[in-house]
């Protein structure tokens, strides 16, 4: 599961920067192996340039922000998507409403026979870019966050889908997007102790591979199996990052908060 993460315009800059000094710029090493010409993404959203990079210390997904995203497609470049898919298929924006609260995240396991997904699977893949995200621990009846990075709060990519969807009623096309989770690795299933699920991430030299559409379904599921990350980091923050109604974009929701109870815990 993934329903936090945090983002800001620097980490996104430094990691992928040759997609934002000029949007759409064919530079860069996700060009390598890039979508074919003609992917159909209609004029749900344009390409955006450095300033224009939200930063989020903590995000729900709940809220639906607006999250840079790149699209595999003729131009790549960096995208300001909301976070919830909205199959092309529904029919109004009620239905819309309710099902982007149900498409925040994606079962790898069960993604290509979702009705709601399996299209995107195939012709619609994403880089959600990311630089950390929180996950829930249980313990005695409580629950406490950890925040969850690289090492050196490197900026990475969540494996994504996304779809377009057209409001019949105003006529107006959005794109929206889901972040592919996974059986947890060692780590995580420590941090995450009752869903055991946890976000894929990509591997950098992967990124351009996710994106193509014409790579074999084989090597897409290969892509998504667990695997260990050994730059990832996890540690406690406070408690109240995940309070409803409250607001979370603080930079101190990513700092370290020790519990006591917690320490048995091996994190690596």
């Amino acid at each position: 599961m993934c329903f936090l993460m945090s983002v800001t315009q620097e980490s996104v800059y430094k990691q992928w920067g040759a997609l934002l000094d000029e949007a759409g710029a064919e530079a860069g090493p996700l060009l390598e192996t890039r979508a074919a010409e003609g992917a159909a993404d209609g004029n749900a959203s344009r390409l955006i340039v450095r300033e224009e990079l939200p930063t989020y210390y903590c995000a729900t997904g709940f809220a639906h922000p607006l999250w840079p995203v790149v699209c595999g497609g003729a131009r790549l470049g960096v995208e300001l998507v909301r976070w919830g898919l909205v199959p092309f298929w529904v029919k109004d924006a009620e239905q819309a409403r309710t099902m982007r609260k149900n498409t925040l995240n994606a079962r790898s396991e069960t993604i290509y026979q979702k009705p709601s997904f399996r299209s995107s699977m195939t012709r619609q893949r994403c880089l959600v870019l990311a630089d950390g995200f929180f996950e829930p621990h249980k313990h005695d009846g409580k629950s406490y966050q950890f925040y969850c990075s690289l090492e050196g709060h490197e900026a990475f990519a969540f494996a994504g889908i996304y779809s377009v969807w057209k409001n019949p009623e105003s006529g107006v096309s959005e794109k929206g997007f889901s972040i592919i989770t996974t059986p947890s690795n060692e780590l995580m299933s420590v941090v995450h102790n009752e869903k055991l699920r946890m976000p894929v991430i990509l591997e950098h030299e992967d990124e351009g591979r996710w994106l193509d559409p014409r790579l074999p379904k084989e090597e897409v599921v290969e892509m998504l199996a667990p695997r260990d990350l050994p730059r990832l980091r996890a540690y406690t923050v406070s408690r109240s990052v995940s309070t409803r109604n409250a607001d979370p974009n603080d930079p101190r929701s990513q700092d370290r908060v020790e519990y006591p109870e917690l320490a048995h815990l091996r994190l690596g």
